[in-house]
């Protein structure tokens, strides 16, 4: 891709600040070279991302200061989770930021405490729930399925999902109008399909 736009992404990367020092001196003298080779792949993947919006994205606005510091904390929170989906996850955002999608505002600041917060598996009874398969026994909710009732109820919590038809025997979960938008804002579907893509060509 352009020099220039992965250079812009290896700088971001130097300049983490960890441990009252910068990320940069960490990776060259005392991380272990998995490390080190982890955050080059990191990179290369964000790279990729962006590949095929390049000619999109507003120059100056990825060099701004707000582009920077998101940069810099999808990047912090991507080398941590080390998790393929809140890694694909975290791509999609910064591409969508990177073409200005969505502003840099309160919003967006919540849907990123949403990303980091919410567990893989959150994820797909989103997705569930989207797609109306979102029946749930209440014999399995409140006994054997306690990592059920809590992902829901997280959810529940976060206004992301509400109860739109309740009995003793079953709940049914809707998404609300912000679940929706969050929804969107991680491109769930997107990354859904593109493991199953992988799957079949491997």
């Amino acid at each position: 891709m352009n020099s220039h736009l992965k250079n812009i992404l290896v700088a971001g990367t130097s300049a983490i600040p960890y441990a009252g020092s910068v990320i940069s001196i960490l990776l060259d003298k005392y991380i272990p070279d998995n490390i080190q080779k982890q955050r080059d792949k990191l990179i290369e993947d964000f790279s990729r991302e962006l590949e095929n919006i390049e000619e999109k994205i507003e120059d100056d606005f990825l060099k701004s200061r707000d582009f920077t510091l998101f940069f810099i904390r999808i990047f912090n929170k991507a080398m941590i989770e080390n998790n393929e989906i809140k890694s694909r996850i975290f791509k999609k955002v910064l591409k969508n930021i990177a073409l200005q999608e969505y502003r840099i505002d309160l919003e967006t600041e919540m849907f990123m405490k949403l990303v980091e917060d919410l567990v893989t598996h959150q994820f797909y009874f989103l997705q569930s729930i989207k797609n109306k398969e979102s029946t749930y026994k209440n014999i399995h909710y409140f006994t054997d399925k306690e990592h059920e009732k809590f992902s829901l109820t997280g959810l529940e919590n976060y206004g992301l999902i509400e109860k739109i038809e309740y009995n003793l025997n079953y709940t049914k979960y809707g998404l609300t109008k912000f679940g929706e938008k969050f929804y969107s804002f991680v491109e769930f579907d997107n990354i859904v399909n593109e493991i199953l893509n992988n799957d079949k060509n491997d």
